[in-house]
């Protein structure tokens, strides 16, 4: 293949003339209208490029031997260390730089001598996370790095309780800068055993402790509190969760560690009361209700427990093991009660939970059987529970059948016409989809389902009134501009929609789909600087397919010649 003919361009052409001609090509071949057309110029392309810069004709950048090198000589500056403003000017230069391998190789290199020298102040953690967005990317940092270190501190930094609070740390006046010295060592030698799984000696920990009763420092309790359960050192934790809540008996951190140390020894009686008199009316941690509800159980109130595995599933509604709890006890109830329908369902739930679909099918295919047989009119609540379970599984067809029936004698309840719509929506039947919706109540849930299905007949307009109904309701539910954006896109508002897709991109910045809507608003209204920095933003991120990066990358890649042929003229 000659390159240079198929992107018309001169042999002795740089890169900046090879990327305006492919630029050109491209709008005469989509890829989605003319594959082969889209292939053959990348190919050309990809060609040209690869032959350019391995003669060196062209360079982007110049990197920098050790581009971490003024980051750690920032943080050895103990007063350029405390300083916001320092790490800002850093921070300002790599966005300057705009160089995705630069910003991986940089946001890695931190993180790993931030683990080794973790002394940072609160707010600057929050400042370097916000940039290198290292709580999002958390999976791909335990492919690096020790999966309890990071697990460990992005723990601490996503909860605001940032490791460590040296700017909290106070020591008494005697302490001289020796006494101080030697503290931060064996508190940082803890650290390490606790970062790396590592056996923290004797010695080491009862220095620590008998210096935690002159200093206060909540942190250190904390991971001396957590290094003896990973220890299997029972009283030793009682002992440090004692003398935390002695130190700072104000402080709910502290109170929760003596609640869980409670919890480990088993004295569920007191846990429970601790907790009723203390926690409760101080907004307690899931692990904290979750402890309770385990305790309530253990002391046989299953009343209390079941409020309390409410409470962990209003704070965290995906959390596993809080739903599956709550589901055992449902169980136990049903099989008192002696219901077989019921039954099924809390067993179909229970098998979903612990990963058996196809039991919890099975069982659910039971339950709608046994409905057949059923001429009670008191069964309601059990068919909306069966109907929600089959809905969470997807039984679409299943569904349908067993709702059809109810439906057609006139009930007028909404979960089940909105199970049922949702049903018909799935199987590819909007209008059915609506005309059902049309008869419920205005529940969030039936709204959320009516704007979808709107949005799939193309209603734009009526669309966009359910959306913002529902965002005057929750406005902070990013799946909403979504749609509002495709409500302004079909009604042909596309400075609307483009405001809706950046409110998009700023509620889920690590979605690469936001990413495109708001490129793609920006090419068609022509605004080409927003176009080049959200790709620049989604390079770095790097979220995106390549074949989405090539793609977009073409049209920032010509906005740069352009700019570039602008200042040569």
């Amino acid at each position: 293949m000659n390159w240079w003919e198929v992107l018309n361009v001169d042999s002795n052409a740089d890169l900046n003339e090879v990327r305006l001609a492919y630029l050109d090509l491209l709008k005469s071949n989509k890829p989605e209208e003319n594959p082969e057309g889209f292939k053959l110029i990348r190919d050309a392309f990809e060609g040209a490029k690869h032959h350019l810069e391995n003669h060196h004709q062209v360079t982007k950048h110049e990197n920098p031997e050790n581009p971490l090198k003024e980051w750690i000589e920032n943080y050895q500056n103990f007063e350029s260390r405390i300083q916001p403003e320092s790490w800002q000017k850093l921070i300002a230069a790599q966005r300057e730089l705009a160089d995705a391998k630069i910003f991986t190789q940089l946001a890695l290199g931190l993180f790993e001598f931030l683990l080794r020298n973790p002394y940072l102040p609160a707010s600057i953690w929050k400042l370097l996370d916000g940039y290198f967005g290292w709580i999002n990317n958390a999976e791909r940092l335990n492919t690096y790095f020790s999966e309890d270190a990071v697990g460990y501190l992005l723990y601490r930094v996503e909860y605001g309780k940032w490791l460590p609070k040296i700017d909290s740390v106070k020591f008494p006046r005697y302490y001289s800068h020796e006494q101080t010295q030697t503290y931060f060592y064996h508190r940082d030698q803890v650290y390490r055993c606790l970062r790396n799984g590592e056996v923290c000696s004797t010695e080491l920990t009862t220095h620590l402790k008998n210096s935690l009763s002159k200093v206060q420092d909540e942190e250190a309790f904390l991971m001396l509190f957590i290094v003896h359960g990973r220890q299997g050192e029972a009283d030793a934790q009682v002992q440090t969760a004692k003398l935390y809540l002695d130190c700072f008996p104000d402080s709910v951190d502290a109170q929760q560690t003596w609640f869980q140390a409670m919890v480990f020894q088993k004295r569920h009686t007191d846990a429970i009361e601790f907790f009723q008199h203390t926690l409760e009316q101080q907004n307690p941690s899931l692990d904290a209700l979750k402890m309770a509800a385990s305790s309530a159980e253990a002391t046989g109130n299953m009343t209390l427990a079941q409020n309390l595995y409410d409470k962990a599933i209003v704070l965290c509604p995906w959390d596993y093991e809080a739903n599956f709890h709550k589901y055992l006890l449902q169980l136990k109830e049903v099989e008192a009660a002696n219901d077989p329908v019921l039954m099924c369902i809390e067993r179909a739930e229970v098998e979903a939970f612990r990963g058996y679909p196809d039991i919890a099918l099975e069982l659910l295919t039971a339950a709608a059987k046994e409905f057949c047989y059923r001429t009670d009119t008191k069964c309601i609540h059990s068919l909306e529970k069966l109907s929600l379970a089959l809905l969470r599984l997807n039984a679409y067809a299943q569904l349908k059948d067993l709702l059809k029936p109810v439906i057609k004698t006139g009930t007028n309840n909404h979960v089940l016409l909105f199970c049922l719509a949702e049903a018909y929506r799935a199987l590819l039947n909007p209008g059915k989809a609506l005309d059902l919706l049309s008869q419920a109540d205005e529940t969030l849930p039936t709204l959320w389902s009516k704007s979808n299905v709107l949005l799939e007949l193309r209603r734009y307009g009526e669309a966009k009134e359910v959306c913002t109904t529902l965002l005057n309701h929750s406005p902070a539910d990013w799946t909403l501009y979504r749609c509002m954006g495709r409500c302004e896109e079909g009604l042909g508002n596309r400075l609307e929609a483009l405001s809706h897709y950046q409110k998009l991109l700023e509620l889920q910045p690590g979605e690469f789909a936001c990413y495109c809507a708001v490129m793609d608003q920006a090419l068609a209204l022509g605004k080409m600087e927003l176009l080049h920095t959200t790709f620049q933003q989604l390079q770095v991120r790097e979220i995106a397919p390549q074949n989405v990066l090539d793609y977009w990358g073409v049209y920032a890649a010509g906005l740069d010649c352009k700019a570039k042929d602008a200042q040569l003229k």
